[in-house]
């Protein structure tokens, strides 16, 4: 992670090598960078996440372009550090670009320069010790701020998700609904329809079997054939 790889990009001074179980260890640390000043970054730390998002599975490009960003802009790293065969988990928030270190609280602290090595006035850049301090601990404040919302975000963008995909499922239960409602009124009319017609075929045939029943009878058996008395 060269701070010159990238034009308009620059990383913290930190070169990582990927070994054959996929960690990447750091074997180099510019001289003066961000991460040698931070006292914090050691040679031989395996790098474990790059604010928020977990390395392992990364390739070495993916891992540089996402240490990489505009000078001044904070950076955290999660380290596992190696030591007497126990593993020390670190974190530290560096700010990219050409650092000086400071002091602070028995730990170090880094903050940018001016472009070209001169101080401009706060809150951009540090002009002073206790200044260095302030602006540190502010911006790795809104860095958090920043982090929190981006994770609300996410989960906002899920909850969206998963309730687009409860309307989708709604809306296609109820399209199913209306299409069953309608084949369902069809059949109905069908069936009143054969309903009708097995109604006037059965009065048809009502009327022949009435028809064959008045003429199986005949003529009335008790009327005289002929005139007179018998």
């Amino acid at each position: 992670t060269d701070p010159d790889a990238d034009a308009g990009r620059c990383g913290v001074g930190i070169i990582l090598r990927k070994d054959a179980y996929g960690l990447f260890s750091v074997i180099t640390l510019t001289k003066g960078g961000p991460a040698e000043s931070s006292g914090v970054v050691l040679i031989g730390d395996t790098l474990v996440e790059v604010n928020g998002r977990p390395v392992l599975g990364m390739s070495l490009a993916q891992v540089k372009q996402t240490i990489l960003g505009p000078v001044g802009t904070p950076l955290k790293l999660v380290l596992n550090h190696h030591h007497n065969g126990s593993v020390e988990r670190r974190e530290v928030c560096l700010f990219r670009g050409s650092l000086r270190s400071s002091a602070v609280n028995a730990g170090a602290i880094t903050m940018p320069k001016a472009p070209g090595g001169a101080s401009a006035a706060p809150p951009t850049w540090a002009v002073n010790e206790s200044e260095a301090a302030r602006l540190y601990e502010e911006m790795s404040r809104v860095w958090a701020e920043v982090q929190e919302l981006q994770q609300r975000r996410i989960r906002a963008e899920k909850a969206l998700h998963a309730a687009e995909g409860l309307r989708v499922e709604y809306q296609e239960a109820v399209d199913k609904i209306l299409q069953d409602n309608i084949r369902l009124e069809k059949e109905i009319q069908h069936h009143g329809k054969e309903l009708n017609r097995l109604k006037q075929q059965r009065m048809k045939i009502q009327d022949q079997v009435d028809n064959k029943k008045s003429a199986a009878a005949g003529p009335n058996l008790f009327a005289t054939p002929w005139g007179g008395d018998a």
